[in-house]
């Protein structure tokens, strides 16, 4: 039955733009087996008495209609359990829990489908029988997988794979590693999912499983795709496509020609993408997919785009368009308006890519809140079924306490018969002594209260300060997780080094935050012939200042990235906009915001280098060989979000410098460090120091400029966030 969950999850493995085809397959297949269901539905009906053959007929029939009729699968699998229980059948009742495991998890319940499963695990350990826990332990990843969880999935695929490996059984092995790849592709540890697909695509190539081979080259390209090893992964296509024209398997041609078409458009060869994309185009003509077409549609008009073939590039968004509004996909249908938006914007049609533009996110909006009302209805529906376990367990344990106090009373007044008959033959002997020792005996028993007593308060004490201590352990445990999470989540937004080597080899970056999240930013991208660099710093620091800092990425990307604004002085504009907007400053007395400093240099040739600066409250620091003292590009005085009591325009600079130049942005961090005294190290001393270093390599100005940091902060702690960064351009 695990495989029949793997042809669910397997889906996951492909691109967005085949689900069509795979959910297509997916019906046939239900229709198939639909039939079945209903044929043992009928020798149900006429099966003479309810025996064990009579629960393995349920179970079957069951699992036969998990496609078709969920429902039904519950209905059958509830009863197969009861009348499993009944008999005393373990066998039947442990297949029973799978069938209802089944049931919950096609829905979409997968609480519930956990919570089964592992009901059904527990009972084939205990009657021993470890292919159906390898199975079970399979099925309990695929739901932990759904759930994002994806830490427990690969767990549990360890432990099937471990018995898989001891049976030789090479199919099931390559279906655990090919889903070992998706759920490291899921947590974008790209070398690892590379790692296990190919080895499900070798388990694969032993079987001779011509549509597991087609898969596992397919995979092993997207991750190179992902990768940027753009060689590789067309290699890995054009694997696929070869089977696929071996088995005329055209919805494999037509996947594998739209993967090679875009592997030829990332190398800017988009004339030979466009010849790719056609062909998987007729392709998904002929096996009437408008989906499927809409999405390649929109790849080729982006493609003509960039060749400046503009009226073909509008020709496919037009058909594309219609096509996805055909098939109802507003996945498709929103990126067909931001490429919509950025065909106009290109054209110089600025209103009309601002009114797709606002479509686009009005639709991305949509299609976010759709799948978190999904989410927070599955979250809802997990608490609920934790709770009602928990409520069971208290229950439980309340009667077992019950029991225990019932017992602990019978023995007691056993011995206190005893006691008495003891008690009655001493009597004589002890009241001769009893006036004699009555005295002692009273003072005793006050002092042994009073030792008791305080015993008490001692143990009660030690118990309340024990647990306050665990609580603020726990406490803070959960808060530094949460940051470290929140810290993950935040470098996710910040350039990757590789990335920023490409476009500026030559620089360092002293990055520092005060907690575990920042509030202080940078970003480095090129964007056609222009290379931007930008340092800011958002308000406060901590979980406050990381949002901030997150939410000036998000508005660098979508601005410059997506919508082409290349003017430092406009994009500072459409971002004080956009902040003030985002947070309804306008309404509200919130005065978060950013300061930052932003650099655009511009392709040229020769000795001299041609840049733009614009700042909001950062300066641009830059020396070169020969000079006495830094020179300095002042920023407006206008932070980016805010109140501010006069409408200040944001201003730029337009500076050409030779071509050894060195380079210097930076938040307040740094200056604004007090030492152990409360005094600051002051702007003036950091630009002395800059003077004094801006000769040496790089890499040694980050050593020196942390050396003086951290003699001048020495017994005390971080004020701010700091980030400072120095470069040269190439």
């Amino acid at each position: 039955m695990f495989l029949k969950i793997f042809r669910l999850h397997s889906i996951a493995t492909y691109s967005p733009i085949w689900l069509v085809l795979l959910l297509l397959f997916s019906l046939s297949t239900a229709w198939a087996q639909s039939q079945v269901a209903d044929s043992l539905y009928e020798v149900l009906k006429n099966y003479p008495k309810k025996d064990t053959q009579y629960v393995n007929l349920l179970n079957q029939a069951g699992a036969a209609y998990y496609t078709s009729d969920p429902k039904k699968t519950q209905e059958l699998g509830q009863k197969a359990l009861q009348i499993a229980e009944k008999l005393n059948f373990f066998q039947g009742i442990a297949n029973a829990y799978n069938t209802l495991g089944i049931s919950q998890f096609v829905v979409g319940n997968y609480p519930q489908a956990t919570q089964y499963y592992k009901k059904s695990l527990e009972m084939y350990r205990k009657i021993k029988q470890p292919s159906r826990v390898a199975s079970i332990q399979f099925n309990l990843a695929s739901v932990a997988g759904s759930q994002a969880q994806y830490d427990v999935a690969i767990d549990y695929y360890f432990k099937a794979i471990k018995y898989f490996k001891s049976t030789g059984n090479t199919k099931a092995l390559a279906s655990c590693y090919n889903n070992l790849g998706v759920n490291y592709k899921k947590r974008e540890e790209y070398k690892e999912a590379a790692k296990y697909y190919r080895l499900a695509l070798e388990g694969h190539l032993k079987v001779n499983y011509l549509s597991g081979i087609s898969s596992g080259y397919t995979n092993l390209g997207r991750i190179s795709q992902v990768m940027k090893k753009y060689s590789e992964a067309l290699d890995y296509y054009k694997k696929a496509l070869t089977i696929g024209l071996k088995t005329g398997n055209k919805t494999g041609q037509s996947v594998s020609y739209h993967n090679i078409g875009e592997i030829n458009a990332a190398l800017n060869k988009h004339t030979k993408a466009i010849e790719y994309y056609q062909k998987s185009y007729l392709l998904e003509e002929e096996l009437g997919n408008p989906n499927s077409r809409a999405i390649t549609g929109n790849f080729i008009a982006e493609s003509y785009r960039a060749l400046r073939k503009y009226d073909k590039a509008r020709e496919y968004l037009q058909e594309a368009r219609v096509l996805a509004q055909k098939s109802g996909s507003k996945n498709v249908l929103k990126d067909n308006f931001l490429f919509q938006a950025r065909l106009d914007s290109t054209q110089g049609k600025h209103l009309e890519a601002l009114a797709f533009y606002q479509k686009y996110t009005t639709l991305k909006d949509s299609i976010f809140n759709q799948t978190k009302s999904a989410q927070i209805a599955q979250m809802k529906t997990r608490f609920e079924t934790e709770q009602k376990e928990n409520e069971i367990l208290k229950l439980e344990k309340q009667q077992q306490a019950q029991e225990n106090t019932i017992h602990r009373q019978n023995l007691i007044i056993v011995i206190a018969g005893l006691g008495l008959l003891i008690a009655l033959l001493l009597v004589f002997v002890v009241y001769r002594f009893y006036n004699i020792k009555k005295k002692s005996n009273e003072k005793l028993v006050q002092l042994n209260h009073e030792l008791y007593q305080q015993q008490d308060e001692i143990t009660t004490q030690r118990d309340f300060i024990e647990d306050q201590r665990q609580r603020l352990e726990k406490q803070h445990f959960n808060i530094t997780q949460s940051l470290k999470a929140a810290n993950h989540l935040q470098q996710t937004t910040f350039p990757h080094p590789s990335d920023i080597a490409k476009f500026v080899p030559e620089h360092f970056i002293l990055f520092k935050p005060k907690h575990i999240v920042s509030g202080d930013f940078y970003w480095v991208e090129k964007v056609e012939n222009k290379t931007f660099v930008v340092v800011g710093d958002g308000t406060g620091h901590g979980v406050i200042g990381g949002f901030m800092a997150m939410l000036a990425s998000a508005l660098l990307d979508r601005i410059i990235k997506n919508l082409r604004v290349t003017e430092p002085m406009s994009i500072l504009t459409m971002m004080n906009q956009e902040v003030r907007n985002i947070l309804r400053q306008q309404e509200n007395n919130n005065q978060n915001g950013m300061d930052l400093g932003m650099c655009v240099f511009e392709e040229t040739t020769g000795e001299t280098l041609k840049l733009t600066f614009a700042g909001a409250r950062r300066p641009l620091w830059y020396a070169y060989s020969g000079i006495e003292q830094i020179e300095e590009a002042l920023p407006s005085r206008k932070a980016i979000g805010g109140f501010l009591k006069r409408n200040k325009d944001f201003t730029q600079h337009a500076i050409s410098v030779p071509r050894d130049t060195t380079f210097y942005l930076f938040s307040d961090g740094y200056t604004d460090q007090n030492d152990i005294n409360r005094i600051k190290f002051s702007q003036g001393r950091f630009k002395e120091a800059i003077c004094k270093i801006h000769l040496l390599p790089l890499d040694e100005q980050k050593t020196k400029l942390e050396s003086i940091l951290a003699k001048h902060m020495e017994g005390t702690e971080q004020r701010d966030d700091i980030a400072v960064m120095g470069w040269k351009m190439a």
